[in-house]
């Protein structure tokens, strides 16, 4: 006898582990709380947070995945922060829609805002790393 099919309300676990593994592979800012546009963070929260991620937080993620987005403070970090923000906004530019083109503004005044705000300081024999600038 064929095995019976869970009511449409239950989600199975087949369902669970495919959205589990979904978010697992939700972008590490993301998951951080970045978030833009018109229900997104302000203008001063979106930075603040850029600021502790590059510098400061260190996510719980398997090590071939930290490995690409590089420890905090280093210039993979900053550089990689800065490649999914300029993807992001790249993408949604054609867009006719005012809450994508709201995003692409946000998108573009964070990516001003990092390479004003970082510089990039050599280590001999090591990864570069990345600083806030000194006013």
């Amino acid at each position: 006898m064929p095995a019976a099919k869970p009511p449409s309300g239950d989600r199975s676990r087949e369902t669970r582990t495919r959205k589990a593994g979904s978010l697992a592979k939700k972008s590490p800012l993301a998951a951080f709380g970045y978030k833009v546009g018109s229900d997104g963070l302000g203008k001063e929260a979106r930075q603040e947070l850029l600021i502790n991620f590059i510098l400061v937080h260190d996510f719980d993620r398997p090590s071939d995945y930290l490995a690409f987005w590089g420890d905090p403070e280093s210039h993979l970090r900053w550089a990689r922060t800065v490649s999914q923000l300029k993807v992001l906004s790249t993408m949604a530019k054609g867009s006719d829609n005012p809450e994508r083109l709201a995003c692409v503004a946000d998108w573009e005044d964070d990516l001003n805002f990092l390479a004003n705000e970082f510089e990039v300081v050599e280590v001999k024999g090591a990864e570069d790393r990345v600083r806030r600038k000194r006013r």
